[in-house]
């Protein structure tokens, strides 16, 4: 995947940087169960653009930390995807990192002041085989492309919305079993610059909004950390970075078994969703489901976005489908 550049302070003044994961661990190709901890990739590094010295790097371990290295005990599996940076108070330099991992954690690193010994990693949410619930297969949650990150608001102040989904890109038909995948949105309130500390949010702490209970007015909810949705159809995953604009988050999802595109005539490559939601609480904000619509007084033609098969339409291509991008003008 893509490295990230950026401008970062140091002691030496300004310098511009390559920022990546440690890459793919083949330990995580094994089928044999769920995945385990592995021997490498569970790195991020933060490299001179110009001379490719080493500035920074986070790894896992507690032999201690130093101005180059910032050990993290919980980080024990490895980060294939790229990383998503930010210059999160606006000066021009890099201030922020956030990425997952192969073992469903969250990860956000603070590159804050010039001093790298005081830049530090913690864990903002803990969604995969690590959090507890469910045991076997079915929680061992991957991340394996980058999130987006939104700044944001609600009644409690202001967030860092995270936005990510769950799928294991090296086991996309699942022959070693099948995860229940979810996308997430999580509410990261640490937002000045150095402030970020392990947040102990994990996968049963956020609030659950599959069923469209919140749109549909049968239930209340106030999704303090953020919320999930579940990947319902068998086998369906995210294997791709999030969009958001204007409040609407945009994300691809891939189903290994087919969907109402497949012939019968053919080997079935799968196929794809695109799902459109609501930032702040995942609720339906395109009515994709026009077979549903139902007029009205306030809704006289009954196209207006309520129901929750109108979050997601079926891509007519097949095979894994792409993240989705903007085309300018965007209004």
């Amino acid at each position: 995947y893509n490295p990230r550049v950026g401008l970062v302070k140091t002691g030496s003044g300004p310098t511009p940087v390559v920022m990546f994961g440690g890459g793919y661990d083949m330990n995580k190709d094994s089928r044999s169960g769920v995945g385990s901890d592995d021997g490498e990739g569970n790195a991020i590094y933060v490299v001179n653009a110009e001379t490719g010295q080493l500035i920074w790097k986070a790894t896992g371990g507690s032999g201690g930390s130093s101005s180059r290295q910032y050990q993290h005990p919980d980080l024990v599996d490895s980060i294939p995807s790229s990383l998503t940076t930010a210059d999160t108070d606006g000066d021009g330099f890099t201030d922020r990192i956030i990425v997952g991992d192969t073992g469903g954690n969250v990860w956000r690193a603070d590159l804050a002041g010039s001093d790298t010994g005081d830049w530090k990693l913690t864990l903002l949410a803990s969604l995969g085989r690590h959090a507890g619930g469910t045991s076997g297969k079915t929680n061992d949650r991957r991340f394996f492309h980058r999130p987006d990150l939104v700044q944001a608001k609600d009644a409690d102040g202001p967030f860092d919305a995270v936005l990510i989904g769950t799928g294991d890109r090296a086991d996309p038909l699942d022959g070693g079993g099948t995860a229940s995948n979810y996308f997430y949105m999580i509410k990261d309130r640490n937002i000045s610059v150095g402030g970020g500390m392990d947040s102990g949010i994990s996968h049963s702490i956020l609030d659950d909004v599959t069923s469209n209970c919140l749109q549909n007015g049968s239930c209340t909810m106030d999704l303090e950390y953020g919320w999930k949705l579940q990947m319902e159809t068998s086998g369906e995953k995210i294997l791709a970075t999030p969009l958001t604009m204007s409040g609407k988050v945009f994300f691809t999802s891939y189903m290994p078994q087919g969907g109402g595109k497949a012939s019968a005539c053919s080997p079935s490559e799968g196929s794809g969703r695109l799902y459109a939601v609501s930032l702040q609480n995942g609720e339906s904000v395109i009515n994709y489901d026009t077979s549903d619509d139902s007029p009205s007084e306030e809704d006289p033609e009954g196209d207006d976005p309520t129901t929750k098969s109108d979050r997601s339409v079926e891509l007519n291509s097949a095979g894994i489908p792409a993240e989705v991008v903007t085309i300018p003008p965007n209004k």
